[in-house]
């Protein structure tokens, strides 16, 4: 068995913030309905080098998230789920940063939708409601954030947080094309 180097130097950081970058756009561009296995083992062996390329990642799949394309959200959030459950500096940085990733993963907070294909918006949106009770019950304990942001969630969306409750995409165009003809036509 190859054991892992003890110190990296910048040539090989580089080198391997270049690896992530690609590991991460593999991952989250993928058309398979699960995660590709070889990337996902090569990405968390990398992780396990230094906290630096946890951080390095955690920031690509942030950029991935705020992508306006819900599949390539959907792959991202699926990357970051599996991340969470293995490393607590990841789990850090997710709850520093957990509003922000409700909002690109529900649509619950902001006046924007999530975006096209709808199928896909609507898959993003019941898994990262799923995950955030599942990451409350395992790890609230230890994340008071992540116990506010569930109660919050949970008050905002009707129906209790099991339940997605995606907006009609094509009734709000429908809705909006409606108020346009009625401003540039008057009727």
């Amino acid at each position: 068995t190859a054991t892992m180097p003890q110190s990296v130097t910048r040539s090989d950081s580089t080198s391997i913030n270049s690896q992530l970058k690609r590991l991460i756009k593999l991952l989250t561009t993928s058309v398979s309905p699960s995660l590709p296995e070889n990337e996902l083992k090569q990405l968390k062996s990398i992780l396990q080098l230094k906290n630096d390329y946890v951080i390095v990642s955690f920031n690509l799949l942030l950029e991935q998230l705020q992508q306006e394309h819900s599949q390539i959200r959907f792959a991202a959030f699926n990357v970051l789920d599996h991340l969470f459950s293995r490393s607590k500096v990841f789990r850090d940085l997710v709850i520093a940063n957990l509003k922000q990733i409700i909002q690109l993963t529900t649509g619950l907070e902001s006046r924007k939708t999530l975006p096209e294909p709808v199928i896909f918006a609507k898959k993003l949106r019941a898994k990262s409601l799923s995950c955030l009770e599942t990451w409350k019950e395992k790890y609230g304990m230890h994340y008071p954030r992540l116990r506010v942001a569930y109660r919050y969630i949970q008050g905002r969306k009707q129906g209790g947080i099991g339940q997605p409750a995606a907006p009609d995409v094509h009734q709000m165009r429908r809705e909006h094309r409606e108020r346009v003809r009625k401003v540039f036509i008057g009727k």
